[in-house]
């Protein structure tokens, strides 16, 4: 089932509870509906990770993010307005802490992503996906269409984007009493720090 797809043809896909590799500026993730409970475990057992653990997602706009996050502080407007669309995840409350892929504490990591066919695909969904990184825990992400066939072999249905230009994975900070970095990544600590 690996297979290559057009643009409309993943997000019908997507929409039918399958999973999806797509291209982002840094690795290829896994896209599932993240509204649905049963692609979401569809996604845990891929990447050999326990059933209800959260995944990051993206988001097609600002607009996008207000109707699904709290993001009142001034640092998240900041950090969104140098480094969006790019490497850069926020971890932020949500507004409807029951939704299925909250974390435990009510947060979600979320960033746009400004590979244009990621940006696309989120906007054809028309609201959020997930965006894990398209590997099996403990392994290194895929970086090309091809790693994702050997890696997922009949599992997956696949965007095509290339090679992704990516060497590092995004930086996730979360926002609460100052900035907090919970992964380094492709968005360095100085960067970071000078909107402090």
């Amino acid at each position: 089932m690996t297979t290559t797809l057009s643009l409309h043809e993943a997000v019908d896909r997507l929409r039918r509870g399958e999973v999806v590799a797509l291209p982002t500026e840094t690795f290829y993730g896994l896209a599932v509906d993240p509204y649905n409970r049963e692609a979401l475990a569809k996604l845990s057992a891929l990447k050999s990770r326990t059933v209800g653990k959260d995944y990051p997602l993206l988001v097609s706009s600002r607009q996008q993010l207000q109707e699904l996050v709290f993001m009142e502080e001034a640092l998240v407007q900041r950090l969104i307005d140098r480094f969006w669309p790019g490497p850069l995840t926020l971890v932020l409350p949500l507004r409807d802490r029951s939704l299925p892929f909250a974390a435990t504490d009510g947060t979600v990591a979320v960033r746009i992503s400004s590979h244009p066919l990621a940006q696309q695909f989120v906007q054809l969904v028309g609201r959020p996906i997930t965006c894990t990184s398209a590997n099996q825990s403990g392994n290194p992400p895929c970086q090309s269409a091809v790693e994702v066939r050997q890696v997922f072999a009949g599992s997956v249905y696949i965007l095509d984007g290339g090679t992704t230009w990516g060497t590092e994975p995004s930086t996730v900070v979360r926002c609460a009493n100052g900035l907090q970095i919970l992964r380094q990544g492709a968005v360095s600590r100085e960067q970071l720090e000078r909107l402090c």
